[in-house]
């Protein structure tokens, strides 16, 4: 399936479907307050599924609306009623469009941040979410039920009286001012491209060529820069997955 908010590009789809000898199905995008891609209202989302219906190779499925601008609310008050809004206006969407005759069988909807907000609406179908299969500092105070599974192995490259200094910067971990080192309470300072700077503490332990893992500010940003998980159980690296597809970067693992 693929998200879409204008005829036109539909239209490009189809025709690529028709020449593969398949159908593809479609979500009409609805923006639910993210200001991102979708169609901003019920009538556009109407006159939308009007044509869609007439394109032979597509097949109109239902609607997609994620919220996930009330990630950017950490109030969980607030964050509720703006959740409340997004699928009110989406849900509602949906009904409409069943009113008209065109076919809605899927909602799809929700994100890390607001999934049991989501999840708790019988009109939604599908639930978005993805931060949660991993975890991140980012997510984990509004998502307190998953557990991180995500970190970055990184190694102390220099000691001052003051600091610990890693080998992981802002090229190896997204959001990194919110990255933490597992198992340990302690500042971070600041990441340039290739370090990582904590405060150190009193007695400070770590010295340079200790291994410690950093679970990162965001776990989207984070994953995007490495080519696979290396899967651990204990000590021993049990599996390793390749990250496909993630963007221009794959490391040539995409041909």
């Amino acid at each position: 399936m693929v998200a879409v908010d204008e005829a036109e590009n539909a239209a490009e789809i189809a025709k690529a479907a028709r020449a593969a000898g398949t159908t593809v199905g479609v979500l009409i995008e609805v923006d639910t307050g993210m200001d991102r891609a979708g169609v901003d209202t019920t009538e556009q989302a109407i006159e939308l599924a009007g044509e869609l219906m007439d394109l032979k190779g597509i097949r109109l499925l239902g609607v997609s609306g994620y919220e996930g601008h009330c990630s950017l609310t950490p109030e969980a008050a607030l964050r509720a009623e703006r959740q409340h809004q997004a699928m009110t206006f989406l849900t509602q969407t949906a009904e409409e469009l069943r009113a008209k005759g065109f076919p809605c069988p899927i909602v799809s909807a929700g994100g890390t941040a607001t999934w049991g907000l989501t999840a708790a609406d019988p009109h939604v179908t599908e639930i978005q979410a993805g931060s949660y299969a991993v975890m991140d500092n980012f997510h984990a105070p509004m998502a307190v039920d998953f557990e991180h599974a995500l970190t970055v192995a990184t190694t102390v490259i220099s000691r001052p009286a003051d600091r610990v200094i890693v080998d992981a910067g802002n090229k190896s971990l997204g959001a990194p001012l919110l990255s933490t080192i597992v198992g340990q309470d302690r500042e971070g300072m600041r990441f340039d491209e290739e370090h990582g700077v904590f405060v150190a503490r009193p007695n400070e332990p770590l010295r340079v060529g200790d291994v410690v893992e950093l679970v990162p500010g965001y776990a989207p940003g984070t994953v995007n820069w490495y080519d696979a998980f290396h899967v651990v159980d204990g000590d021993h690296v049990v599996d390793i997955w390749p990250v496909i597809p993630r963007g221009p970067g794959h490391g040539g693992l995409i041909s």
